[in-house]
């Protein structure tokens, strides 16, 4: 696995690539990042793009882990795999930097669906919100940066309280985007929960937001999880009886992380 994708983020190095989907290729074109994964269908929907959020970004948490457990079992590799950890990490930093100052200074900051911007043709088809966790988790982002981002999707409805991840409204006339047809057609009622949450979570952790950390193991609690203990995958606002892809073993597993996580902040002394 690690031979794996050290050689796959080295097939990134394109003039340009042609996103494209199933059902036909796009007309879009925009360029490649070098150093991440090539485009590729990075989850359910079925549209390609260098999606470096979702793909890049737990690359680069498993590397990290895996780097880790090299180095405590003192393997022959572990040299190796920190070297290529720290060497894929930069290019997704590197990138950030960028993104960054193409925004400027202000008090917002919106996380692109790609490493080089946003491209319409995946914003507007590409069924799930960026998946800012990640990110936020890998690169342990600074505070400056993430309450600018945190700003950006709470003033637009994308976060609340301890729900970072309001799914997009989509247009139900293009094939492949629709997640849901409870939802009325303009209207947002889904969030898809626990699975950048955790991100956040691990991120805010390590920079003592302990409160904000409280508030999304209580929103899970709240939104997340059925009075058996059941973990969903997705909440819908208006239908108490939409619990899709439950029980949820992933949003159980980290939904444990982070009781452990708030055990240890609250029994510190």
């Amino acid at each position: 696995c690690f031979e794996w994708m050290y050689d796959t983020r080295r097939k990134s190095i394109y003039d340009g690539a042609v996103v494209q989907s199933d059902e036909h290729s796009l007309k879009e074109n925009y360029l490649c990042v070098d150093g991440l994964f090539p485009p590729m269908a990075c989850c359910d929907s079925p549209l390609i793009f260098q999606a470096w959020l979702s793909t890049d970004c737990n690359n680069v948490l498993g590397l990290e882990a895996f780097a880790t457990v090299c180095e405590q079992y003192c393997d022959e590799r572990a040299a190796e795999v920190r070297a290529e950890y720290e060497a894929y990490k930069s290019v997704i930093s590197d990138a950030w930097d960028r993104l960054k100052k193409k925004a400027g200074q202000t008090d917002e900051l919106s996380v692109p669906y790609t490493p080089v911007g946003d491209v319409p043709e995946v914003t507007n088809r590409y069924s799930f919100s960026p998946s800012m966790g990640f990110i936020m988790d890998a690169l342990n982002m600074e505070p400056e940066d993430y309450n600018r981002v945190i700003n950006y999707y709470t003033r637009r409805g994308f976060f609340k309280g301890g729900l970072y991840n309001k799914m997009p409204d989509k247009d139900p006339s293009i094939p492949g985007v629709v997640i849901s047809k409870i939802a009325a057609v303009g209207y947002g009622y889904i969030w898809y929960v626990c699975a950048q949450e955790y991100g956040w979570f691990n991120c805010l952790y390590r920079h003592g937001e302990y409160d904000r950390c409280r508030k999304i193991v209580a929103d899970a609690e709240r939104f997340a999880m059925s009075d058996e203990y059941y973990m969903i995958e997705r909440y819908h606002q208006r239908d108490p009886w939409y619990a899709p892809w439950s029980p949820n073993a992933s949003a159980n597993g980290r939904m444990i992380n982070m009781l452990l996580d708030i055990y240890e902040i609250d029994n510190a002394n």
